[in-house]
Parts: structure tokens; sequence; C-alpha cells
């Protein structure tokens, strides 16, 4: 509940700045205007352009439906105030609006039109378990980024049952969130270079569910060729929550439907009537699925196979190779689930739900003793539920992701890391100051300013230590390479291999590991893991016997 409020009073809130509007920048969609900051590190001077639409109104016919690229405007769009963020539930009420499908572009152009170099990009997507989450600044500060010359662009995309939504028609096929995502993408290719971002230089970044869309876009051919680098943060595909079989896509669809009282049985009509539905009514149906953790998830599509996201279950596109030639910075945080373990009770029987019983149904035993893992489960300490959650829902399909990535060899190389890294204004700190560690989501604040969290004065140790990660972040994105050159960092970065190799980020001393995953969490998590993937994502085979455990 201490997060939710967190996120709604981030919400809610803009933090008041003076408003000094940019010249007009003249772009093939319409003249823009938007307004200068200064960063709140070394006040260097930008240029932020907000609420640019890039997708038509999702709203009526439109809405369930794939994105239509915005037509544009005639007359000066004033871009200099927040747009709105799309309908999500957040604490006990409804927020948003369904015209939504906007971005934020912040630069470190202040003239236009911009005739130096251009700078590379950043697009970030955040996260939010598919069901929350907004692009504004004051969650999303991108002072640190640009103070390392690069442009940051920001979109919003839908969510929820609107983001979401399957009932395998033509119009509701799923994965609107993610084709959003794609389609602002193509804006940054279209566009950026009037904002003095180089779309040959493209960095899709994201955090949590924000980096499983990441991982979607690798694998998508409906992203192929929109950016030349990704990184993802505590996120894959191949994560139990990050997906979800066409069947059970379907199923949720038509129960949302009879919550709202639509009992017709032929997916167009239950189409047809969704659509006349008041979005608060809609949303508010949606957020009574949410005991079932995140009821709409990407999924399978079968309608428009040329249009879709994926047609097939993650990991085979994996499996297969089948993913986006660009190289690939990703990891895990050391405490993921630490988060989340304040609930003992309910991540105990969520473990049992999406590790034991599935195992049990497919009639896999692949250590032995499915009855000693449950029996660990539920007789283990904090520390060890926490370890075991963090492995299950993070660690084991994070690191299955390098060992599929991997096999594409060296020209494009996956660095894999590990972060080790608490500070005061960490995510967990706010839900419960007495935890201790790295857990799911302190990674954010390492890289953006957040104007009602962010409390660190510019020359503090730890905004120093800040800066460490984010220009390992921003080398990436300029060189493809994070620690190129090699004298500016005291480790060099190796490409992971077969081997797994990790760079563990602990400020103290960056340095080169062997694979972090440990024996037990191999034992107990990884290859059960492993061999009910396939189950899990209705694949037809198991890639158990194809992976390097330690």
């Amino acid at each position: 509940m201490k997060l939710q409020f967190v996120l709604t009073l981030i919400v809610l809130v803009s933090a008041v700045q003076c408003k000094v509007h940019t010249s007009v920048v003249d772009t093939d969609i319409g003249p823009t205007r938007g307004r200068f900051f200064y960063t709140y590190y070394q006040l260097k001077k930008y240029s932020g352009f907000f609420g640019l639409p890039y997708a038509k109104s999702p709203i009526g016919d439109l809405r369930f439906a794939d994105p239509v690229e915005h037509p544009g405007w005639t007359d000066v769009f004033n871009a200099t105030e927040t747009g709105p963020i799309c309908p999500q539930y957040v604490l006990s009420g409804i927020f948003g609006q369904e015209d939504c499908l906007t971005l934020n572009v912040y630069t470190p152009a202040v003239e236009f039109p911009h005739r130096d170099k251009l700078y590379p990009v950043m697009v970030w997507i955040y996260g939010g378990g598919f069901i929350f989450g907004t692009n504004i600044k004051d969650i999303y500060g991108p002072d640190l980024l640009i103070e390392e010359n690069v442009v940051v662009v920001i979109m919003n995309y839908r969510m929820s049952a609107l983001g979401f939504f399957s009932l395998g028609v033509d119009g509701a096929d799923g994965n609107q969130g993610l084709k959003d995502q794609a389609l602002a993408l193509k804006w940054v290719q279209k566009h950026i270079d009037k904002f003095g971002g180089d779309p040959n230089q493209v960095t899709v970044f994201g955090e949590s569910s924000g980096a499983a869309c990441v991982g979607y876009h690798l694998i998508s051919p409906l992203s192929r060729g929109l950016f030349s680098k990704a990184i993802l943060q505590s996120g894959s595909p191949l994560c139990t929550w990050a997906y979800q079989t066409k069947t059970d896509a379907h199923l949720k669809a038509r129960e949302l439907a009879r919550i709202l009282e639509i009992y017709d049985t032929d997916p167009s009509e239950i189409l047809s009537k969704l659509k006349e539905v008041n979005m608060t009514k809609l949303m508010t149906a949606a957020a009574t699925m949410l005991v079932q953790i995140t009821p709409f998830l990407p999924t399978v599509e079968s309608v428009n196979p040329e249009r879709a996201i994926i047609t097939d279950c993650p990991s085979s596109y994996f499996e297969s190779g089948n993913v986006a030639p660009v190289p690939i910075l990703m990891g895990y945080n050391q405490d993921e689930a630490m988060l989340f373990t304040s609930v003992l009770d309910d991540l105990r029987q969520i473990l049992v739900n999406t590790l034991i019983v599935p195992a049990s149904t497919a009639g896999l035993d692949v250590v032995g003793n499915i009855g000693q893992i449950k029996n660990f489960m539920f007789d283990a300490s904090y520390k060890k539920l926490t370890d075991i959650a963090s492995s299950f829902f993070f660690e084991s399909p994070i690191d299955l992701t390098q060992q599929l990535l991997a096999k594409r060899g060296d020209e494009y190389p996956v660095f894999y890391y590990k972060l080790r890294y608490s500070a005061p204004d960490n995510l967990h700190i706010l839900v419960d100051p007495l935890m201790n560690g790295t857990s799911h989501g302190d990674d954010v604040f390492l890289f953006f300013h957040a104007n009602l969290i962010s409390t660190i004065s510019p020359d503090n140790d730890i905004t120093i230590q800040r800066k460490k990660f984010v220009k390992l972040w921003t080398t990436f994105a300029k060189q493809g390479n994070p620690t190129n050159p090699p004298d500016q960092f005291s480790s060099n970065w190796e490409n992971s291999g077969s081997e797994g190799k990790q760079m563990l980020l602990d400020p103290d001393n960056f340095h080169m590991v062997p694979r972090q995953i440990s024996t037990e969490s191999v034992t107990l998590v990884q290859k059960p893991y492993h061999s009910i993937l396939p189950a899990l994502q209705a694949c037809e085979s198991s890639i158990v016997s194809k992976l390097n455990f330690v």
C-alpha cells in the first residue's frame, strides 16, 4: 500500500519550473514548440517536448485495435505541458484517459534547426506489471542522461485491459501496448533528427515489464530495424509474469466481459459491446481481476500474422535465434524479490501455483523430488524465500534468455550483469525502510532523477556513484560496448558468452565474475523452471537439454 501511495502521489503532482519556450521546431508532422530546462546536477541547459502525439486517439472503433499513426498538425503544437497518462488503476481509483498515446522528447539540443552532430537516442519503456506506469518527468527525469549528451524519449502506451486484451478476432488480437511502443519507435525513426537525435543510433531500454517489452521487440518482426541496441533490466519475455498463452488470454477477455454483464458467446459481439463500455467502468472491472496478479499480458496473435508482435511462444524465437541482430546489455538485481517478500504467505502460494502445480500437472520431477522443493519453500526463512523467489521470477528466466542469446556468437555480444547497490532513495526503502539489499526497481532511479523521490544533493557521494552507472549505459548506447574505451573504467566488461560471465556492478569494485546463479538455485529452481517453461508458454518441446547448468 505504501508503494501504491507513492505512485499515486507521483502521478498526481508535478514540479513547478519557470517556463521558457524553445524556438519552433519544424517537423514533418507539424511545427512544435517545447520548453527549456536545466539539469539538477550540472545545470546543463536542455530542451523538453511533452505530449507529442504519435498515434490517433484509441477510442471508439480504435479501442482494442492496433494503433494508427497520428496525421500531424498545421498550427504550432505547444509541447510544453505533460500529456495525460493512460488509464490505470492506482491505489483505489482509475486515473488517466484513453487519448494518451503521446511521447516526451528531451534533448541536449537548444537551438533549432539543430545543425550540429546528431546525438545518440535512448528510448525508455517504463515498467509497472503491464497494468500501471507513466512517462511523466517527475518520475523519469532525464537529467543524468542528458548530461552524457544523449536524447531521451519516453512514450506512454496502453496497459491492462486496454493494452493486452485478446479475443482472437480482428480488432482485438492482443499486444496493443507493444504495438503502441513499436509505432513510437517508428516515430523516432522518422522525426527524431529534427530534435537533434540520430535515428541510426537508437537504444531501446526498459525495466521489469518494460524490459520484457524490450525483449518482445527483439524477437518481433514488427520492430525489426527500429533500434540498434537493447538494454533489459530485470525482465524478459521468458519470465512467467510476462506472457500468457492464447487460450488463457481469451479466457481472461471473456471473464472481463462477464464481469461487465456481457454474456454473448460470439467474440465479435463481445468486442462490439465492450467498445461501448465507459472507460472507468471497464478499467474498474479489470481491476477486480488483479487478484490473479496481472490478468492481461502479451500473448500469441493469429488473426493477422503480418501485423503481429509474435505468432509463436517467446522461447521459440530465442531458441531459433530469430532475434534482432543488435548488441544487448541485460541483467538483474541481487535481491529482486525483496520488494515482494513482505507478503510471505502470498508469495509462497504464488510460487506453488506457478512452479509446483505446472510441474506436477506435466508429470515433471526433474530434480527427483518436487515435494522437496515445496517443503523447502514453506519452511524457508525470509532470506531463503527471497532468494528462491528472486531466482524463479527473475534470475532463472533472465539467465535462460542470456544463454539463448549467447548462441548468436560474438558478432552480437551480450553484456550481462548483476547489480549490488543500495542507496537511501532506492525504491524498496520507500516501501520498508528496514529492508537492506538491492531489490526489484532499485536500479530505475540510478538512471533517472525523480523530483518527488530524490533528495540527494548534486555533490553527494551517491550522486557520484550513480554517474558511474549512467556512464556505462550511455557508453553502451554510443558505442555498443559499455566499457569502450576501457581506460575510462576500472574493469573491461566482457561479452558473457556461453559461460555466462557477468559484470558485478558493485560501485566499490566493478569486476567480472563467473555466472552468479547458485548451485541451490539451479537444483531447486532453474532446472524445473526450464522444464516447465514449454508447458507454461504452450510450446511443443523442452529446451532444458540444450542449456548450460552451473
